[in-house]
């Protein structure tokens, strides 16, 4: 099949983007300037303002009152930084080390995307990283030329130029030469299920929402550290880490039933672990979907002594493997909330998968 791409033309260049800038009326107006255009990194520019064909030398302007009093700058730096942080956010590409459970399934789900080609079905448990570099390969020649690039295949998701450029620098990290699925196969698979979530069996329902639950926590602890260091301390989960899980799986009581076990948990600080310990999961496993809550609760209060409470009772789909990149998105629910709960998000977050 014949991917869908989309190229931005140009090369790239290193170095900082010149900006001609204009104050007039208590408005400043900005603009990226193109190639060859100013010799130094700000210039003044007396018609800024005003210029009716700005494109031919910049590549956009954008005015605004200019800043003032002690914090205007700041804010007005943050506003600008939101938009890039959301983006980031709602793409889940913030950085983390090689060796974080968040890297592990973005490789995964960028793999996957890049040999299944839209089918799915061509793909198992495991991806040989020579296929697979050949595959790399080919895409980083077709956008050796252009800033940025982009591909689909059939109904996928979209990967771009960024995406090819992580996962190629990944594989160096990746020992011997498969890729695996960070997630288990299913374990019952004879006779053929009616429904997905049938072929995999209450203990190892529960061992993967364990394993998940538990990346999620370290993959949370990874972005802030990694990319928050400063004021990590602010953020709602963060500061209370060491944290615990506590919380049942239920499957569904009904073979008939399409939907999915359910896992209810809540978060509780731990004061017997250190902030560096693998997060403790503790689940317990029912057949029931009328579970008595209220006992298995009772323990569970609020930490007040954290600067933003941590969340009470969560209940969702338990996860499962065809559910596309589990941890990240539990770690990035976490992350915007703390984030938006400080003001350098002005809204909530979604993830589509």
């Amino acid at each position: 099949m014949r991917p869908s791409a989309l190229f931005w033309p140009g090369t790239s260049r290193a170095g900082l983007i010149p900006w001609a800038v204009q104050l007039s009326h208590d408005w400043l107006t900005v603009a990226q300037a193109r190639p060859g255009v100013l010799d130094e990194d700000l210039v003044a520019w007396a018609d800024l303002a005003s210029s009716p064909h700005p494109l031919t030398r910049f590549h956009h302007r954008t005015s605004f009152p200019a800043p003032h009093g002690r914090l205007a700058c700041w804010e007005r730096a943050r506003s600008q930084l939101r938009q890039a942080l959301a983006d980031r956010m709602r793409q889940r590409t913030l950085p983390v080390a090689p060796t974080s459970p968040l890297a592990a399934e973005r490789a995964w789900f960028l793999a996957r995307q890049i040999m299944a080609k839209g089918h799915y079905s061509r793909v198992g448990q495991h991806i040989r990283l020579s296929d697979l570099q050949i595959e790399l390969d080919t895409l980083k020649d077709q956008s050796a030329t252009y800033v940025w690039a982009s591909w689909r295949w059939g109904a996928g998701r979209k990967i771009d130029s960024d995406d090819v450029r992580w996962l190629s620098t990944h594989l160096h990290h990746v020992q011997g030469d498969i890729l695996a699925s960070p997630r288990p196969p299913g374990d019952r698979m004879n006779p053929p299920p009616r429904f997905f979530w049938q072929t995999y069996s209450p203990a190892l329902t529960r061992s993967i929402t364990a394993d998940v639950l538990r990346d999620a926590l370290i993959g949370y602890r990874d972005l802030v550290e990694l990319n928050f260091p400063r004021f990590g301390a602010a953020l709602g989960l963060y500061s209370v880490f060491p944290v615990r899980v506590e919380g049942l799986v239920a499957m569904p009581p009904d073979a008939s039933q399409s939907q999915p076990a359910t896992v209810t948990y809540a978060l509780r600080p731990d004061a017997a672990s250190a902030p560096q310990d693998q997060p403790t999961v503790d689940l317990l496993l029912s057949d029931e979907s009328d579970f008595p809550q209220e006992s298995l609760w009772a323990k569970v209060r609020e930490d007040r002594s954290a600067a933003f409470r941590l969340p009470g009772m969560v209940q969702q789909d338990a996860p499962l493997p065809y559910h596309d990149r589990q941890a990240t998105n539990l770690a990035y629910r976490w992350l915007a909330r703390d984030l938006q709960a400080v003001g350098w998000l002005e809204r909530a977050v979604t993830f589509s998968d």
